[in-house]
């Protein structure tokens, strides 16, 4: 008790209470009327409690209550204000009384909520979730709700996902039937947010079956407003109109004026879509009157932006410029301001709390500034509108960094891609390669750059503990999200309740870390690309080498070439519909090893018909060296094997590939090319694993018979470690691959491209991608001589989800892997004198590019008929620096001193007795 009361003193000091003054008598009052009085009569009558000792719970009471009745009277930062008084009092005195500490938690959070300071609410929320469940308290589901809307309004779907479905197993575990209905209501919503429109349909038709024969209810009319929204977004316009007329109707009764005004936008974007232009106008101006009239900001956004398409339509670029500039300017500060070429400051812009709308917005605003500058030729309309498009880019990082989960980064990715899309044709218009460069960098692989900056950041402290707890919650966490990806349904909510845990002690770390060292925080969430001048002085050096930077929009794709000093090339190449088509005839002949040699006419009419697509446009006079960044299934594309003459004589071996002209070498982005540097070092060792070289397989995958004579032969030229069979383990190469310059593996891979993880084989187990994502592998080089690493499932904006993904992510410099089931025997070939190149001092994509041309040019004593698919599967990623390798060592050379001073003893002693 004496110790509770000096905790006490120290918090009654926080707003002035005099602690010698503590008595022990309580006070009787009407707790009605002190709360709902006056607030000078408030504060007197609380006054009296506070020197009371046994008035505190009551003292909490009447503070956590007028925290409500401010909030009910739309009073937020005194509702903020009373209730942290309430917590401040509960938390020390009243600690017993958990129930209450909750509530009070939990009504800070949704307080914060209702000013968007979301960090404060998150926290608050979390701390009512802990105390709930620690005491079996049904108000779980409550807080859940709330820290799941949240998430919801920062586009964190996946952990708003997350936080609904516990609030729902919460509210069935306590026949909580209204937190049920919120949570599925709730769940709806978001789905619908992510684009699983049907699902989300699915879940609020159930909603709307519970009430079906209820009263009027507004949980029904926003139930009637989000299966509008769903139905308008798969197109089904009657179904969407219906359901949003019901809800208008509902809302009316309840003169829900928010909701309302929401459902009149709803309804009239399905007008427009039925061009019924008239019944649309009127529909977003009883939107933006509600708006206006109760002060309601994101409603007249939502109904400015809404009008702007409505003037779209009629074929009034001008007045929607004006429209959508009232929106961004709604958005960001209440005002609308009339310079319509203004955009909102970066400043402005980061401290919005929730940027999703806004980004929408500003996108719209670029549109009809470019639709301006179409109609009248002003440049000035032109140059509006690049400088819009990177006021969207910056919002596009600004939400990637309030994210957490990777699958909403990567539904973000995949939803940002139109508006790059649309920067780099206003870049194209505008003959602006810088901006061009920039777009082009801010639509490739960013997630990737962000993880290996987040490492650079990590390092750059020097705390070896920090880097290892680091490393143990970030591999935590993937293990995580690949246990809720696995979960049945009776594990799924322990799996669910395990990642929020361990999202919170992630943000925890980083927060700590952030405020010890200012400086990580600054890289870590500061991810810029590389500038076009900064790329060419450190990657185009002299005009030897180009960049081939690809594009694959929804509309058309598009090429920027660069070499070191000459005018960069900037092509509309075309429909991205036509790109597919000559991209997917190409791979036809990779689908198997004998398609190629079954109709090398076709094959030859293919692939110079995709170089001249792909590669002649650049105009590559004078390069010996090219840099491929490619996007979507360019990423499957062998182009080394394209065919860059017309032929004649249809013999494989002697066709004119683009090998013959060019080493080639691709990469996620020019940045991340930037940043995979060599190691230094004098000479370098290799790790090498044929775990296959047995003469017997293992499970499902047989034996390679190729691999043993493959890694032998390498064994013969470089020095380091080389483990087969049985010995060729996992857990051997996580422990010795930090150890080694070079990486060689030469085993079973598969790509499952369906969407399941990529993995690469050892004797024991396999690796996953997921599992490269929480390793450190700082190699120069990693070779993998195995089928499909270089290939997996495609997403937008980031690329392919490859093992050489994973193994950049880790820290590799550059990576050689396969884009199909390669031939051993090819492989067994092509290796050997690859290394053979780099010991010569070649650099990595020369010594490739001569072991391949080396391995065309001779016959095959078998008869073989050596095709592309034999030789062209193997790309690399990544720098192009040269190794020094070192020799292995000769066991001869222990026993070879010793023989030569043995002989020169008997030569001395020979002539001694001759002299």
């Amino acid at each position: 008790m004496i110790l509770k009361k000096l905790f006490f003193c120290l918090a009654c000091s926080l707003w002035g209470m005099p602690a010698f003054l503590l008595a022990q008598y309580p006070l009787v009052l009407n707790p009605k009327a002190v709360v709902a009085g006056e607030e000078d009569t408030f504060l007197s009558m609380t006054d009296l409690l506070k020197n009371s000792w046994d008035s505190q719970q009551e003292l909490a009471d009447l503070f956590h209550n007028r925290g409500v009745f401010e909030y009910n009277k739309k009073h937020y930062e005194k509702a903020i204000f009373y209730t942290e008084k309430a917590v401040a009092i509960r938390q020390i005195v009243l600690y017993p009384f958990q129930e209450d500490l909750g509530k009070s938690y939990h009504n800070l959070g949704a307080f914060y909520r209702k000013i968007e300071k979301f960090e404060m609410a998150e926290k608050n929320l979390q701390s009512a979730i802990r105390i709930f469940s620690a005491t079996g308290n049904d108000r779980v589901s409550r807080s859940l709700l709330e820290l799941g809307g949240i998430y919801r309004e920062l586009g964190d779907f996946d952990r708003a996902i997350q936080a609904f479905d516990l609030a729902i197993n919460n509210a069935n575990k306590f026949n909580d039937n209204i937190r049920m209905v919120k949570g599925r209501l709730e769940f709806g919503y978001v789905l619908h947010e992510k684009g699983l429109y049907q699902r989300a349909i699915d879940s609020l038709l159930l909603v709307s079956a519970y009430f079906q024969n209820g009263a009027p209810s507004d949980v029904r009319a926003f139930c009637y407003n989000n299966l509008c929204r769903s139905y308008y977004s798969l197109k089904d316009y009657d179904n969407c109109i219906y359901y949003g007329d019901l809800a208008i109707k509902e809302l009316t009764q309840f003169k829900i004026k928010k909701d309302l005004g929401a459902a009149y936008n709803n309804v009239g974007l399905a007008h427009l879509k039925l061009n019924q232009l008239e019944e649309a106008r009127k529909c977003f101006l009883k939107g933006d009157a509600l708006g206006k009239q109760f002060d309601m900001r994101t409603l007249v956004a939502q109904s400015q932006d809404n009008l702007a398409e409505y003037y779209i339509r009629m074929g009034a670029p001008d007045q929607a410029l004006k429209c959508y500039h009232n929106a961004v300017m709604k958005e960001v500060n209440g005002a609308m301001d009339l310079n319509v070429l203004e955009n909102p400051s970066e400043k402005d812009i980061e401290l919005m709390p929730s940027k999703a709308d806004l980004l929408i917005y500003l996108s719209d605003k670029a549109k009809a500034l470019m639709l301006l500058h179409q109609k009248s030729g002003d440049p000035v309309f032109l140059t509006q509108a690049l400088q819009t498009y990177k006021r969207c880019d910056f919002l596009v990082g600004l939400l990637r960094r309030e994210h957490t989960e990777q699958s909403t980064k990567l539904f973000w990715r995949e939803n940002v891609m139109p508006i790059y899309e649309k920067a780099i044709e206003a870049s194209y218009i505008a003959g602006d390669y810088s901006s061009a460069f920039l777009f082009f960098e801010k639509s490739r692989s960013v997630l990737l750059l962000d993880a290996m900056i987040n490492a650079e950041a990590i390092h750059s402290i020097g705390d070896a503990t920090l880097i290892r707890e680091e490393q143990r919650l970030t591999q935590a966490l993937l293990k995580a999200r690949e246990q809720l990806e696995t979960s049945n349904k009776e594990n799924r909510i322990i799996a669910l309740e395990n990642l929020r845990q361990l999202n919170i002690e992630f943000e925890t770390f980083t927060s700590t870390v952030s405020k010890k060292y200012p400086n990580y925080h600054k890289a870590k969430f500061e991810t810029k690309v590389d500038a076009l001048s900064t790329f060419r002085s450190n990657q185009l050096l002299g005009n030897h080498t180009a960049l081939l930077h690809y594009f694959l929009g929804q509309e058309k794709s598009w090429l920027l070439a660069l070499t070191g000093d000459a005018e960069p090339v900037f092509k509309d190449l075309g429909p991205t519909v036509e790109t597919e088509q000559l991209v997917g005839e190409y791979l036809a002949f990779f689908k198997n090893s004998y398609a190629i040699a079954n109709d090398p006419e076709g094959y030859i009419a293919s692939a110079r018909a995709l170089f001249n697509y792909l590669v002649a446009p650049a105009g590559l006079s004078g390069v010996d060296e090219l840099i491929i960044v490619p996007d979507g299934v360019l990423g499957f594309v062998p182009f080394e094997a394209l065919v860059t003459k017309p032929v004649e004589d249809y013999e494989l071996s002697r066709l004119p590939y683009l090998i013959n002209d060019y080493s080639i070498r691709l990469s996620f982005s020019a940045t991340i090319l930037g940043k995979q540097g060599a190691n230094p070092g004098d000479k370098h060792t290799l790790l090498g694993f044929a775990p296959f070289s047995a003469g017997q397989g293992i499970g499902n995958y047989p034996a390679l018979s190729y691999s043993k004579d493959e890694l032998s032969t390498i064994e013969k030229k470089v020095a380091g470690a080389y483990f087969t069979g049985s010995k060729a383990t996992k857990e051997l190469f996580m422990q010795e691959t930090g150890h080694f310059s070079v990486v060689h593996l030469s085993t079973h891979a598969e790509a499952n491209e369906a969407g399941g993880q990529p993995i690469i084989v050892f004797a024991d187990t396999v690796l996953t991608l997921q599992e490269l994502y929480g390793m450190k592998i700082p190699s120069d080089l990693v070779v993998l001589s195995a089928c499909e690493t270089n290939i997996g499932e495609v997403k937008s904006g980031e690329g392919i989800f490859s093992l050489s993904r994973g193994f950049t992510y880790a820290g590799a410099h550059s990576i050689i892997a396969s884009l199909w089931n390669v031939n051993a025997a090819s492989t067994g070939k092509i290796f050997p004198v690859f290394y053979d190149k780099l010991r010569q001092g070649s650099t990595k994509a020369s010594a490739l590019r001569a072991a391949k041309l080396e391995y065309i040019s001779k016959l095959d004593e078998s008869g073989h008929i050596k095709t592309p698919y034999d030789w062209a599967a193997f790309t690399l990623m990544g720098n192009n620096e040269t190794i020094e390798l070192e020799s292995p060592s000769n066991p001869w050379g222990y026993f070879l001193i010793p023989l030569v001073i043995f002989t020169g003893f008997f030569v001395i002693r020979k002539k001694i007795k001759e002299g």
